[in-house]
């Protein structure tokens, strides 16, 4: 018998009491737990003699043997719906009961066999009994916690460390009102991306000056509405927020409704525009920059089989400039090289930022063509990226947002912008009282003069492409001498002389 959640056969698993925790002798309840996965398992249902101990004195009493039943007295049988219980088998000798094993693998049930004369049970010694529940107490608790609590913990998401635990979501050093919000775009919270990336520079602020934190997600999920937004908006304001800072182009509709209504609570709009009020900042990035770099690193790294899978549609700014960054760079390194380049480009299934079956199932074929590297470009998309390199042992990855080299090992490198950084700037500039001076209305275009856009060299896996040659052309970038394109064309397939883009629609 195999562990329905798991597949783990049952000796893989411990036998507790489902009510008070404690280790049950073979004859009473037993709930099996998976030692691979946690699941829990229902074998069958006595009393345990911890949570009803009248129930469990009467049944450790010996069983004298019955006199023969005349025929027609009813026998008794096992239900047909447990087949693993066998009938009794008469046997020559009257065989004595043996003793209760303490075992945390679940046993298989057997079924007592008629004794001709009652026996007096020898009493169980009270010592083993104490000895057997604190070891079980001890590895039941051991799985449940190795199980379970880094979940609880977690608030079911994972994060890279403790400074960000949505668990603690609303806490503060020195302030129990969480005066800063953070309402997020579609996707999940800890996304390795750009949600995460905004809330973590939201908490950095938070607890560096003692200020409370919270974030929003808004119902519905990736088919949230304009009007989810709105009442995640309204709830953090309720809640005594005087900030909200937003990430995703997304919330236009929602943050001017919001704003209006409340002209005395300010919000930070990331990848957005000012939409013309006071109370609105802005901030936007120069991806096309850091797509370029990305594109560019991986045609010197050696790869001239590339791909690109993007959030939003096709009709996400940021995300498009990204990609069309991304074309532009390999683009520039394959003329330095004088090779010739591939690259499949699409926007399918990548509409809701989420990981899908159907979005694996595509790079799993690009890689299976030959793609040798992707750019993963989309929140959880990265997901269903890295499941389907897992299946092939030369794919690569290039992450998004933030450095995602530790989620994977086929992370060659990560487009990265400075999310956290900008978001921690912004709120100080608020909490200074300079929002009127240099916030009110206005969109702060970040990029590689304000270090806000480039790739994290401390943590790539390229061997070929150096640090000293990537500083060199991050340098140009800075000051002006390269300047990657935002300005991305109806058509990019067309107009490269060493790239040839096949668009996926």
């Amino acid at each position: 018998m195999n562990c329905p959640h798991c597949g783990a056969p049952i000796e893989d698993h411990f036998k507790f009491c489902p009510e008070c925790a404690k280790p049950i002798l073979e004859n009473q309840s037993v709930v099996l737990v998976c030692r691979t996965c946690g699941g829990l398992l229902d074998f069958k249902t006595l009393k345990c003699p911890s949570c009803e101990p009248q129930a469990f004195a009467s049944a450790a009493q010996p069983i004298p043997q019955q006199p023969e039943q005349p025929a027609s007295q009813p026998q008794v049988q096992q239900p047909a719906s447990q087949p693993q219980y066998r009938q009794p088998e008469p046997q020559p000798e009257p065989q004595p009961e043996p003793q209760p094993q303490y075992r945390f693998a679940a046993p298989q049930p057997q079924v007592r066999q008629p004794e001709p004369q009652p026996e007096q049970k020898k009493p169980r010694k009270k010592t083993g009994l104490i000895i057997g529940i604190v070891v079980g107490l001890l590895v039941v608790l051991g799985v449940l916690a190795g199980v379970f609590l880094p979940k609880l913990l977690n608030g079911g998401a994972e994060t890279d460390n403790g400074s960000t635990d949505p668990a603690n979501n609303g806490a503060a050093a020195s302030d129990a009102t969480p005066r800063i919000a953070v309402v997020t775009d579609v996707g999940q919270l800890m996304d390795k991306g750009f949600n995460q990336g905004t809330y973590e520079g939201a908490v950095a602020y938070g607890n560096a000056h003692g200020i409370g934190v919270k974030y929003y997600q808004p119902a519905n999920g990736a088919d949230a509405s304009d009007n989810d937004r709105i009442d995640a908006m309204k709830q953090a304001i309720n809640n005594g927020a005087e900030i909200i800072v937003a990430p995703g182009f997304l919330q236009a509709t929602a943050m001017e409704t919001v704003a209006r209504e409340n002209p005395a609570v300010k919000f930070v709009f990331v990848d957005g525009w000012a939409l013309g009020l006071d109370n609105v900042t802005a901030i936007v990035y120069k991806e096309q920059e850091s797509g370029y770099l990305a594109g560019y690193a991986a045609v010197m790294e050696g790869y001239t089989k590339l791909g690109f899978t993007g959030g939003g549609g096709g009709v996400n700014p940021a995300v498009n400039r990204f990609g069309y960054g991304f074309i532009q760079g390999a683009e520039a390194a394959a003329a330095e090289k004088g090779v010739r380049v591939e690259m499949k480009y699409s926007f399918k299934y990548g509409e809701t930022f989420s990981a899908s079956t159907e979005l694996q199932t595509q790079i799993a074929g690009w890689y299976n063509s030959g793609t040798e590297v992707v750019f993963s470009c989309g929140g959880s998309m990265f997901q269903s990226v890295k499941s389907a390199a897992g299946e092939y042992p030369a794919a690569k990855i290039i992450g998004v947002d933030v450095d995602q080299s530790g989620e994977s090992e086929k992370v060659i490198t990560s487009a990265v912008k400075g999310l956290a950084a900008s978001v921690e700037k912004v709120l100080g500039q608020y909490f200074d009282g300079k929002w009127d001076a240099e916030l009110k209305n206005v969109a702060q275009n970040l990029g590689a003069s304000d270090d806000a856009t480039g790739l994290p060299t401390d943590t790539w896996r390229l061997q070929n492409f150096t640090v000293a040659q990537y500083n060199e052309l991050y340098e140009k970038i800075k000051n002006g001498v390269i300047v990657p394109r935002d300005d991305e064309p109806a058509d990019v397939t067309a107009g490269w002389s060493y790239v040839t883009v096949d668009f996926e629609q």
